[in-house]
């Protein structure tokens, strides 16, 4: 079973649910303008021209049908602050969309993206765009994710910090958490799993 890393939340509220959930099928995607936003942001770091970019979200927000001018140009803005962020404060990028897979429990894996990669000169830091820096706190998946990029980079967990930033590049926080707090949230997961395994052995437990 595949969890992306921004179901973690809804999955640990409600075990049972998520699994009624799937087993009813997933909404069909729909490119919005934050999204569309992020992937001409992603087309930006590829190839270094603003222009570029920008050409990149029209033709998203075009051939995506979404028709409101005003959050076009609203999405245009964040699209050409966070260029601007970028190149005043040139991270070296190493990756954007960066893939990850955790493996939570026997036959459970974490998935999803992680939105870019920095290289620092000490640290790896792993950047999620469209976040608010409360998540680094309040949001399980924030320690998943570090073990999961430590993982994928096949680095230290202590060498990667996760970090959170406002789509226009405001905002950016960080964050590493040490190996109790990723174990013990990697232990909510498996508790979380092996709860939905003995229900489906005795299914009498589910209302207990």
């Amino acid at each position: 079973m595949r969890l992306s890393h921004l179901e973690v939340g809804q999955f640990l509220a409600d075990p049972t649910g998520w699994m009624t959930s799937r087993g009813e099928g997933r909404s069909v995607f729909r490119l919005g303008y934050a999204q569309a936003t992020k992937l001409a942001i992603y087309r930006f770091h590829r190839s270094g021209s603003e222009v570029e970019a920008v050409a990149h979200l029209e033709g998203l927000i075009d051939r995506a049908g979404l028709t409101s001018l005003t959050r076009a140009l609203q999405a245009e803005d964040a699209l050409r602050a966070y260029i601007a962020w970028s190149r005043a404060s040139r991270p070296v990028t190493a990756a954007t969309r960066l893939r990850v897979d955790l493996e939570l429990a026997p036959g459970w894996t974490m998935g999803g993206e992680v939105s870019r990669v920095d290289v620092g000169s000490r640290n790896y830091r792993a950047v999620l765009l469209g976040v608010g820096s409360t998540a680094l706190g309040s949001e399980i998946r924030m320690p998943l994710l570090q073990r999961a990029v430590a993982t994928r980079l096949q680095r230290p967990e202590a060498e990667v910090e996760i970090g959170v930033q406002a789509i226009d590049g405001a905002d950016l926080s960080t964050r590493s958490f040490d190996t109790a707090a990723i174990d013990v949230a990697c232990l909510s997961i498996r508790s979380a799993i092996e709860g939905l395994r003995v229900a489906a052995v005795h299914p009498s437990m589910r209302s207990r």
